[in-house]
């Protein structure tokens, strides 16, 4: 005869176990929702099993309610389909031609541009329809300043932001390493070369890094972000670029990040943004010195589109809300790469579930202060299915607040820290079982919050 008691105790105690490991992971996270919660639930089955033990009538409640627990894990460990397309990369969801993007019409690009300057008459003359919203932008002032009424009187977080991104310009003009004519190139096979550039990259601060043959596709037509003042750049075909790119991602502060849209978020950006512009010309002269060309890609240096080379090298999928999602840090990332002619062996796409959780989450859309992020399913943009951002009503949002903002990445469910509780969510994601993609971004909301509110952050980074 089955022992129903003892089996509910430990089924009991595995509960307890789970919930004790929430408590913990919602306490260090200083979520105080989730702390709440997964205490309540703790307490609630710590006093079930002494209670199970002394009252027949709770065993027979705790049948039906164990069982009916043993039934939803059996059902949740039942696997979904493959994501052919996600496993094919950039091109799984390419249905028609694809174009080169002229990096010209790209908003931070346009947003450099001088009114009444050459420049400026022959991009809006060419392109009328963005000079309203442009100019909306424009006079709204620069980012992260406090004298056009931002959301923070923050002065030393927004110092902190402008030092950071001062140093990609620094940087800029050695992003290009070309070999000096004889020098000695290492013998090596592409397996030993991939394997020390890919150390080397997290040595220097990359918390994940892949390989990928650059698609064509994804290089910039023409060049519209200028490094320093070189106007005479705008505008020029962009050369020629290396066959190989080494795309790497830096992780960004979790607790900072969750701040958002507030300066400390901000001042964690400039200080990526610094840290990738350093680790990618570090590795570019190191391919330099070894005889080869290399060619970092950071702020003010792009020659390709980096999120779509993140996805062929295999760093993981492009979410609803625009950004790279990582198996281990989520969207809370930043990109960067190296171009290299060094043979390297390249990686493969991956799916982890991405797209198939984004089409039952749309937290970041409805969370989204500008609507800039769609709340439907994924439309046909420039030959590719995917979601669309709306890139000029998020960047004036930015400019409203004078912060940034990065309440997307902030509210993704993919953003937690990522420790043992949500490395098992993130198991059951990955799986694409059909009950845990509809039931998780539920789960994200009862201990997260369906609405966003800003987290208070470390002392020294105060704001309003």
């Amino acid at each position: 005869m089955v022992d129903y008691v003892s089996l509910m105790l430990v089924m009991d105690l595995g509960i307890i176990l789970f919930m004790l490991i929430a408590l913990i992971d919602s306490w260090n996270e200083k979520e105080d929702r989730a702390v709440t919660i997964s205490g309540i639930s703790l307490l609630f089955h710590i006093t079930l099993g002494p209670a199970l033990v002394m009252y027949p009538w709770i065993q027979q409640a705790g049948i039906i309610y164990f069982g009916a627990i043993a039934v939803f894990g059996i059902l949740l460990l039942i696997p979904g389909g493959t994501n052919e397309r996600t496993l094919q990369g950039t091109m799984g969801n390419a249905v028609s031609e694809v174009k080169k993007v002229d990096e010209r019409d790209m908003v931070f690009a346009r947003n450099q541009l001088r009114p009444d300057s050459k420049e400026y008459h022959e991009y809006y003359n060419a392109h009328p329809e963005l000079e309203e919203m442009d100019k909306k932008i424009r006079d709204k002032g620069n980012l992260f300043t406090w004298m056009t009424g931002g959301l923070d009187k923050a002065p030393m977080n927004l110092a902190m932001i402008h030092s950071g991104f001062v140093m990609p310009s620094f940087l800029g003009e050695y992003a290009v390493g070309d070999p000096i004519e004889g020098t000695p190139k290492p013998d090596v096979t592409m397996t030993e070369a991939t394997e020390v550039v890919k150390n080397f990259t997290k040595h220097l601060g990359a918390c994940a890094v892949g390989v990928c043959e650059v698609n064509p596709n994804w290089v910039y037509s023409k060049r519209g972000e200028i490094h320093g003042d070189n106007w005479e750049d705008w505008g020029t075909d962009i050369p020629d670029v290396p066959k190989y790119a080494v795309v790497f991602a830096v992780e960004m502060n979790y607790e900072h990040v969750m701040a958002a849209p507030h300066t400390p978020t901000e001042v964690e950006v400039g200080y990526r943004y610094a840290q990738g512009a350093f680790i990618s010309t570090v590795v570019s002269q190191w391919f330099k010195n070894m005889g080869y060309k290399g060619v970092a890609q950071h702020t003010r240096n792009y020659d390709v589109m980096l999120p779509p080379l993140a996805v062929d090298a295999g760093l993981g999928e492009v979410g609803r809300q625009g950004y790279m999602i990582t198996p281990g840090e989520g969207p809370r990332t930043r990109v960067f790469a190296i171009l290299t002619d060094m043979p390297l062996v390249t990686d493969k796409p991956i799916s982890i579930g991405v797209e198939e959780y984004c089409l039952y989450c749309v937290k970041c859309a409805t969370t989204c202060p500008s609507k800039s992020i769609p709340i439907g399913d994924m439309t046909v943009y420039n030959g590719v299915k995917r979601w669309k951002v709306d890139g000029s009503t998020c960047f004036h949002y930015w400019n409203v607040v004078g912060t940034g903002c990065a309440i997307c990445m902030a509210v993704c469910g993919f953003s937690r820290p990522n420790t043992p509780l949500h490395q098992i969510v993130k198991w059951f994601i990955k799986r694409k079982n059909p009950i845990a993609l509809r039931l998780f971004p539920h789960m994200d909301d009862l201990f997260y919050g369906k609405k966003w509110k800003p987290r208070k952050v470390s002392s020294w980074l105060k704001y309003n």
